[in-house]
């Protein structure tokens, strides 16, 4: 990644947005679920940041259950159940990224596997737009602690995240330090990522949990 400037979310702004025209955030969602390739980067941003104020939830028991049939490689049962939950966060790069798996081993179809990459790298796009995660103060941007995973093993194909350390907390954010194997390099690199609304607790169970990115 390319050296940058911070370009810090606003999620004061993003929540008055979308209490106060949600018309306009399902009309931007509504376009991204499509798979509408013309969506700028701000509306990318947009429909990202904004989720954690669209009711959007992850349904633990059902990503639970495709988890259990992806093991065990019934691709379709798999397949259908991410969907599912699909349906209650539509904006997770995590679930786009399964979804696109289990589509292109299920055979649903390469225009199929190809709309749920292109959805999950529209995300890591927005994210990777806020910072370039190389110190607290460019770290990058995430609404969920699964989503640094995601970038980080499928944008920057790490090999494996060695270490997780809460570095600061500033209100809602948690400011995370992620020590990295990168493919191909001999020496660590760290990235650092603000989460919005989760816990240190919340981070260190995930770590604890980590597989199948």
């Amino acid at each position: 990644m390319t050296e940058q400037v911070k370009k810090a979310v606003d999620f004061d702004e993003l929540k008055k947005f979308v209490a106060n025209h949600g018309e306009d955030y399902n009309a931007l969602l509504q376009r991204f679920v499509n798979g509408d390739e013309t969506l700028t980067l701000e509306e990318l941003k947009t429909v990202y940041y904004g989720s954690p104020f669209a009711g959007f939830k992850m349904d633990k028991e059902v990503i639970a259950l495709a988890d259990y049939h992806l093991r065990f490689k019934d691709y379709k049962m798999a397949y259908y159940l991410y969907i599912d939950a699909l349906g209650k966060n539509p904006v997770s790069p995590m679930l786009l990224k399964k979804a696109y798996n289990c589509a292109y081993l299920g055979a649903f179809g390469k225009a199929e596997s190809q709309k749920l990459m292109a959805k999950r790298n529209m995300m890591c796009r927005a994210i990777e737009s806020t910072g370039d995660g190389t110190s607290v103060e460019t770290a990058m941007q995430v609404v969920a602690t699964e989503d640094e995973y995601q970038f980080l093993y499928n944008t920057v194909h790490v090999k494996d995240v060695m270490t997780q350390s809460v570095v600061a907390t500033k209100g809602d954010v948690v400011v995370d330090d992620m020590t990295v194997a990168v493919l191909g390099e001999k020496e660590p690199r760290h990235y650092f990522f603000e989460c919005y609304g989760e816990t240190e607790t919340d981070m260190q169970d995930f770590f604890n949990r980590k597989k199948g990115f």
